[in-house]
């Protein structure tokens, strides 16, 4: 352990922990299932075929700006792939509610994969979902299939830290998917700039959340379980990126699985837009916690900033994306 200075400030000694070391984490494998939490509340519930939630979440999203358009436009078998499906809620809910569907699930770490496949064999769709163990970095020559949609959900993408590597990354997405107007990727990132923000507010007073404001830093509603916390302790400029620890709230847990870590790069929206663009994807549309988001033109040369109707602040950014066409 070392310790080390945010913003000039003496700051809680915190691990070396590099963005090649957030894949392999077994103690944090084991949290994930308590972080993810209730599967209903971030896909949503059906009642007779039909979404029943007061509001639009994840099944919802992708079935109305994804999927839907995806099956009115094809003639042929739908493919799709989640690229990081961590414990499977996204692919088992895929083959549960869309049988005919040939489904990937890419799954690079070792302990989120074994999680993976028992949650398909629980709910009995272990033989409907491929999955995988895949670099990113290398899929488009892994595969001599191309997708109807990619899936990239959870704050996954910023493990990858900079431009060069994101875009190389992004191209690898581009090229799985098939070539026609319906394709899509869909990735999201955290809001990474009122996040920052409290973040920074926060290490400056040299110290770490606690339980009054552990929900500044939730992620819901992607992550909306309450039995693991977890919270910014580092902020490194040169990577630009920050350090989360994660840990059990049950004291018992806590003491067995000590502290797991992430490094995340902070990308902003108008970010994102370009990276996507120079990976000849388009921008058709963003989200916040899946409710559709606005530009708003700033003076000043400020640039776009991209907010909700309704005034929220979303935890989340979904980017919804199809492909530039030669």
């Amino acid at each position: 352990m070392s310790r080390k200075k945010v913003h000039g400030r003496p700051n809680i000694e915190i691990p070396k922990h590099g963005f090649n070391d957030n894949v392999g984490q077994k103690a944090l494998s084991e949290m994930w299932p308590y972080f993810v939490g209730d599967w209903d509340k971030r896909w949503g519930k059906r009642e007779d075929g039909e979404f029943v939630d007061d509001k639009v979440l994840e099944g919802k999203f992708l079935e109305e700006n994804v999927i839907v358009p995806i099956i009115e436009n094809s003639r042929e078998k739908i493919r799709c792939m989640d690229l990081a499906a961590g414990i499977g809620l996204e692919a088992t809910r895929l083959a549960q509610e869309y049988p005919d569907f040939s489904i990937y699930a890419n799954e690079l770490d070792d302990h989120l994969r074994s999680i993976l496949e028992q949650n398909l064999a629980d709910n009995k769709v272990k033989r409907r979902v491929n999955v995988q163990k895949r670099m990113w970095e290398d899929m488009c020559f892994d595969f001599n299939k191309r997708f109807d949609f990619l899936l990239n959900l959870g704050n996954a993408f910023p493990y990858i830290n900079g431009e060069a590597e994101q875009l190389k990354v992004l191209n690898q997405f581009r090229n799985l998917l098939k070539e026609n107007e319906s394709s899509r990727l869909v990735i999201d990132l955290r809001n990474w700039g009122p996040l920052a923000r409290r973040a920074s507010a926060l290490l400056n007073k040299d110290r770490l959340p606690d339980a009054s404001n552990f929900s500044a830093f939730s992620g819901g509603p992607m992550y909306n379980g309450d039995g693991v916390h977890g919270y910014p302790v580092a902020i490194d400029r040169n990577t630009n990126s920050l350090l989360f620890r994660y840990g059990f709230t049950d004291e018992e847990k806590a003491r067995e699985y000590g502290d797991s870590y992430l490094r995340m790069t902070k990308i902003n929206i108008n970010q994102m837009i370009q990276l996507l663009y120079s990976a000849r994807l388009y921008t058709k549309q963003i989200f916040g916690d899946f409710v559709p988001m606005v530009p708003k033109e700033h003076d000043r040369g400020m640039g776009t900033e991209w907010i909700r109707p309704d005034g929220v602040k979303p935890q989340f950014i979904q980017f919804v994306a199809g492909i530039m066409r030669d």
